[in-house]
């Protein structure tokens, strides 16, 4: 609908105000089951979803099997506010992985979002080796996000840097992989490696 690709264009949040009180609906979902604020999170999405919450039905699932918190979770632009109002009325939408089995704390570790791994590592029961269906955990994807203070953030929080994933890849695998020095070095010294 238009009002989907409103609010994929950031900083046009005029436009889709004024598709809204033109009668276009913000819970209509397109081919893939999204509706228009399940997209890549920016400005206009975080606007609605923090001053529209009670439209905002945070348990509903796209085709992929990811939320609207799932795509907010993957960005390394979100901020934890916007998670607090819904996992604190919801607390078991912390734990709804999406089709692959990614969660929140998956999706924030591999756009290396570190104040958002940093709330999500904050609940009791913070899953930081729970393993996505390729066998990979969220340090893998902090690895390949190419900010180091993701892996610091990890590994700080209990994170397993031998953790393997499908392929029998452990994090060092995925940075050497990317070619990633910073990453690598960083794996490295965890492992012993001088």
């Amino acid at each position: 609908t238009a009002l989907h690709r409103a609010m994929e264009s950031s900083g046009r949040i005029d436009i889709c105000r004024a598709l809204l009180g033109k009668g276009a609906d913000l819970t209509r979902h397109d081919l893939e089951n999204r509706t228009p604020l399940h997209n890549f999170f920016n400005d206009t999405t975080s606007n609605f979803i923090l001053n529209q919450k009670d439209l905002v039905d945070e348990l509903e699932l796209d085709w992929y099997g990811m939320s609207i918190l799932h795509h907010a979770a993957w960005s390394s632009q979100s901020q934890p506010e916007l998670f607090s109002y819904f996992l604190k009325r919801q607390p078991a939408l912390y734990d709804v992985p999406d089709h692959e089995g990614k969660s929140l704390l998956h999706y924030a570790s591999e756009h290396g979002n570190i104040p958002l791994m940093e709330y999500l590592c904050s609940f009791p029961n913070a899953r930081i080796a729970h393993s996505d269906a390729t066998g990979r955990t969220p340090i893998h994807y902090a690895v390949r996000s190419r900010r180091v203070q993701a892996i610091d953030v990890l590994v700080s929080k209990g994170a397993d840097i031998f953790s393997v994933g499908a392929r029998g890849w452990n994090p060092l695998h995925e940075a050497v992989q990317r070619t990633m020095s910073g990453q690598l070095l960083m794996c490295a010294s965890f492992l012993g490696i001088r």
